[in-house]
């Protein structure tokens, strides 16, 4: 059952990354505060279709985007891919609508996320060469993240602040499915392991904020439940009671105030919720449940990116404006204000 679950957990943070409102360099009009917003869906014929929102408009992908990142006027975006009837898989790198191929490999390859600091621009993924390895592009050159785990790496999310670069993932070290893996966190390339390999974890996101490092995602307890947890600089904070499957999707810190969005499972049903600094809230869209994944905050404005029902929504303080529209199947990607 906990395998199910954390590979529900796992695909779903895919097309996930955190929120970098304040991550990244802009050109923009500092008394305008601008919304890029990533959504995907999926029609009656499963054709799936990227969107990237900038305020009221949008561009459109025929990828399956993963990540975007803003610096100045530039929008970039990550995706991967495979070449019908080949072997061959690839990551590409979007610039303002046009794409590059980044990477090729004939095994698995996958993009994660994507960053740009200081006109560099970075991307997290991890490649299949005999077992999963962890990697970083900076400008196209691809390095390894180092680790003594003997069955691989992979990578979840990633954030740069100025030149110092966190990646957080996981290490396998055991190909049995019986035995955890365990969370990791890389900062410029040096390993830290966050978990002990005692329980099943999920990393979703990474948040910076000054010298403190924050990470979100899930352990299982001893019944085999989700528990939503927050690492700061190493150390848990636990978030759900442990008695329904919970997630942590999006991050954020403003000061001394530390917000997550969760998803909680009962049964079918699935509950929004906002946490912050030790107190749960349920998250709602007026009367209809809904389930916040991204959340950022600009001059007292909280923004959330979520789903109502099979509809993306972005919610400004509340008030919802509808992202998604006829579609079989919707995802949130990132939000990022500017």
């Amino acid at each position: 059952m906990k395998t199910n679950i954390l590979a529900t957990f796992i695909a779903t943070i895919l097309l996930m990354s955190c929120s970098k409102d304040n991550q990244e360099t802009t050109g923009n009009d500092p008394q305008k505060t601008t919304v890029y917003a990533l959504a995907g869906s999926a029609d009656a014929s499963g054709k799936y279709t990227s969107k990237i929102w900038k305020d009221n408009t949008s561009a459109s992908y025929d990828a399956t985007l993963m990540d975007i990142a803003v610096d100045g006027n530039d929008v970039y975006a990550v995706s991967s891919g495979s070449i019908q009837g080949s072997n061959r898989n690839y990551i590409l790198l979007w610039k303002n609508g046009k794409a590059d191929t980044l990477a090729t490999a004939n095994s698995q390859l996958q993009a994660k996320a994507i960053n740009v600091s200081n006109k560099n621009v970075y991307v997290a993924g991890y490649e299949y060469v005999g077992k999963m390895v962890a990697k970083v592009w900076k400008n196209g050159v691809a390095t390894t993240l180092s680790s003594d785990a003997t069955f691989g790496t992979t990578v979840s999310d990633m954030e740069v602040v100025g030149d110092d670069l966190y990646v957080i993932g996981e290490a396998m070290y055991s190909n049995n499915a019986s035995v955890p893996n365990v969370g990791m966190i890389w900062k410029n390339g040096q390993p830290t392991k966050l978990t002990d390999g005692k329980a099943y974890i999920g990393l979703s996101k990474v948040f910076v904020s000054g010298t403190d490092v924050y990470v979100g995602g899930i352990e299982f307890n001893s019944a085999q439940v989700a528990v939503a947890k927050i690492w700061k600089n190493g150390t848990p904070t636990t978030l759900s009671d442990g008695k329904y499957q919970t997630y942590v999707y999006g991050l954020l810190v403003d000061g001394k105030d530390v917000y997550a969005t969760l998803e909680e499972n009962i049964g079918a049903n699935k509950t929004g919720k906002i946490w912050k600094n030790g107190v749960t809230t349920e998250f709602k869209d007026g009367t209809n449940p809904a389930v916040p994944f991204e959340i950022a905050k600009k001059d007292s404005v909280i923004y959330i990116l979520g789903q109502v029902s099979n509809i993306v929504k972005l919610w400004k303080n509340n008030e919802g404006t509808q992202l998604t529209y006829d579609a079989q199947y919707s995802q949130p990607g990132t939000l990022i204000i500017k």
